[in-house]
């Protein structure tokens, strides 16, 4: 008669090979599993704090080229920390492209937004929205009013917005007065 203390194994012996491959196969499996997860949160946020932006000035015309990928707020239920991630990351480069030219500007004058990206966005609705805070941003460096809301509505700025198909994300901002 074979008590039941035999039955059971001891600590130390090794698993045999039968179970070893069904807990391999289980383990595959799950990683399997986490790997088909992907994580795009990062996005729209840059990595590098250096941007390089192209600012051509003329007499009468300021055009800047800002590397910034847009995208429709109308359409998008992101959650609000990465909504304000990006739009902080979308002002930041403008900020920084108007710097050394935002003195010359004089009014009236006529802004043109170009977005350049590989799909194109609703005329009407869309596009207007996608460039909502770079518009913010340039229209409150242009006239020196930094309070919500008030910048773009100035009198005197006339706002215009066009998109072109491309492989890269940026945004041309063409100022002419």
């Amino acid at each position: 008669m074979v008590s039941s203390k035999s039955k059971r194994r001891p600590l130390n012996r090794p698993i045999t090979k039968q179970k070893s491959k069904s807990i391999s196969k289980d383990v595959s499996k799950k990683k399997t599993r986490t790997s088909k997860i992907k994580r795009t949160d990062n996005d729209f946020v840059s990595e590098t704090t250096y941007v390089d932006f192209q600012c051509k000035t003329e007499p009468g015309r300021i055009e800047i080229q800002v590397p910034i990928r847009t995208v429709s707020e109308a359409n998008n239920f992101d959650h609000w920390t990465k909504k304000r991630k990006r739009h902080k990351a979308q002002q930041k480069p403008i900020f920084f492209a108007l710097l050394n030219c935002k003195h010359l500007v004089r009014f009236p004058c006529m802004i043109l937004f170009v977005r350049y990206a590989p799909k194109t966005l609703d005329k009407h609705d869309n596009l207007p929205m996608s460039l909502k805070w770079i518009v913010d941003q340039t229209c409150s460096e242009i006239t020196n009013e930094h309070r919500p809301g008030l910048a773009d509505n100035f009198k005197d700025i006339d706002i215009h917005y066009d998109q072109v198909v491309s492989k890269q994300y940026y945004v041309k901002i063409v100022i002419t007065f």
